[in-house]
């Protein structure tokens, strides 16, 4: 597994913008990123060489509702293992924050499933393939 470096709260809007481009993200307003940054619940940003390589964030109530979101790995990484790291430093936020009875959701890319099935989420509905549940 590759080291790299998390930043928890730290991800700067411009860098998630040039990550959001190596990844093939729909474009979004500079505006809508700093605004989504600021008032999330949680972020995670993985750096390797100083570089944004990985991110995700959550976002909801922060009591029922959790909500995993934008989940990117640079495509020359996403191999790695690195997508494993991600999601533990999610999870361990969930795991102190969420209350038992809160429900988790993940709304992702199809590519990214492997890991939340490892965490143990199953499709709210089969036939919407996107969001997922861990209860």
């Amino acid at each position: 597994m590759i080291k790299s470096e998390v930043r928890i709260n730290r991800t700067l809007p411009t860098e998630l913008i040039k990550l959001m481009n190596r990844c093939g993200a729909r474009k979004r307003n500079p505006k809508t990123i700093i605004k989504a940054l600021r008032d999330g619940l949680f972020m995670v940003g993985l750096y390797i060489d100083g570089e944004l390589t990985a991110f995700s964030r959550v976002s909801g109530d922060g009591a029922m509702y959790f909500l995993i979101t934008d989940v990117m790995i640079a495509p020359e990484f996403e191999d790695s293992g690195i997508d494993m790291q991600l999601y533990k430093e999610i999870d361990d936020y969930l795991l102190t924050v969420a209350p038992n009875d809160s429900r988790v959701l993940a709304m992702t890319h199809k590519k990214y499933e492997h890991i939340f099935r490892t965490f143990g989420y199953e499709y709210m509905d089969p036939d919407y393939r996107t969001v997922m549940i861990r209860e």
